[in-house]
């Protein structure tokens, strides 16, 4: 009987010993489930933020290349042509002050119309480069 009442002993500490022990798993399983949906729910807001930077990005970048081909194709018109065109040339200024990775290119123009000039002019261009000028640079 002794030895009965000593193996009931041992038997209920390991159970108490593995209730405790399935206690603690059960909070700590809780907690990572916690931070689990915490890292999708921020892995989802990334996502979707990613996600309309990368269409804001195509959009923009769409835009620019289409920029660029119409400011590529004015200059071969501009340049074919050996006459002045000063409305062309302002719309492409007004361009360029929109569109700031234009520029190079309308003073890439800007310098083939003027005979091709040995210096560049400095963009935005100082009131001393303006001076005596027919080009409108700021305000058109």
């Amino acid at each position: 009987m002794k030895t009965a009442e000593s193996d009931i002993g041992k038997l209920t500490a390991s159970i108490e010993a593995a209730e405790a022990k399935i206690n603690e798993l059960t909070t700590s399983i809780a907690a990572d489930d916690t931070e689990i949906a915490t890292l999708e729910s921020d892995k989802a807001a990334q996502t979707s933020m990613r996600e309309t930077q990368n269409e804001e990005f195509l959009a923009e970048s769409q835009d620019f290349a289409e920029s660029v081909d119409a400011l590529e194709r004015a200059i071969q018109v501009l340049t074919a042509q050996q006459y002045s065109r000063p409305q062309a040339e302002m719309m492409l200024q007004r361009l360029a002050k929109s569109r700031p990775a234009l520029r190079p290119a309308l003073a890439a123009l800007l310098q083939q119309r003027a005979g091709q000039e040995t210096a560049p002019r400095p963009w935005p261009p100082t009131s001393s480069s303006r001076a005596g000028s027919s080009i409108c640079w700021r305000g058109c």
